[in-house]
């Protein structure tokens, strides 16, 4: 029986010692992993830190980018108004201002002949060109002024050769 405690004995001794190698690997294991899993930490802790870092930069680079561009928006929005403050100012003056028609006047059909009537026709001022404001109105409209005109220009010549003659 002795053997067989001795056996008991030696067997008891060895699972002790297998238990003692495996618990001794485990924790090696483990502080293996505990190892591991700081420098994991370590590393997502950094990422973290220059992350944070890098949107600040780029938050304050876009901030510095919108700031410029509200301010170019407020210079445009300005100037807009101005120009519109402007075209209302020269709209305005141009809707008081009156309208100037230069009449050219030529030789007379009636009572004409006279040395008084072509004297009169010769120092008219001819400076105006009928030709230079051709294309303003509608064709229609240049048509029907061009006739008015010269039924105006034939009674002022007449009309001054006439008061020429008569009165002296």
């Amino acid at each position: 029986m002795e053997k067989f405690r001795e056996w008991i004995v030696g067997a008891l001794l060895s699972a002790a010692v297998v238990v003692l190698l495996v618990g001794m690997g485990h924790l090696a294991g483990r502080a293996s992993m505990l190892r591991e899993y700081g420098e994991l930490a370590g590393q997502v802790e950094q990422q973290t830190r220059q992350a944070k870092q890098r949107l600040a930069e780029l938050t304050a680079e876009r901030d510095m980018k919108q700031a410029a561009l509200d301010r170019a928006a407020a210079d445009q929005e300005r100037k807009d108004a101005d120009a519109k403050a402007e075209i209302d100012r020269l709209a305005g003056e141009l809707e008081s201002r009156p309208v100037r028609v230069r009449i050219v006047t030529g030789p007379a059909g009636s009572c004409s002949g006279g040395a008084a009537g072509n004297a009169a026709a010769s120092t008219e001022d001819r400076a105006g060109d009928a030709g230079s404001a051709y294309g303003v109105l509608p064709a229609e409209n240049t048509r029907r002024l061009s006739a008015a005109l010269s039924e105006v220009e034939t009674l002022s010549a007449a009309y001054s050769s006439c008061r020429a003659r008569l009165m002296p």
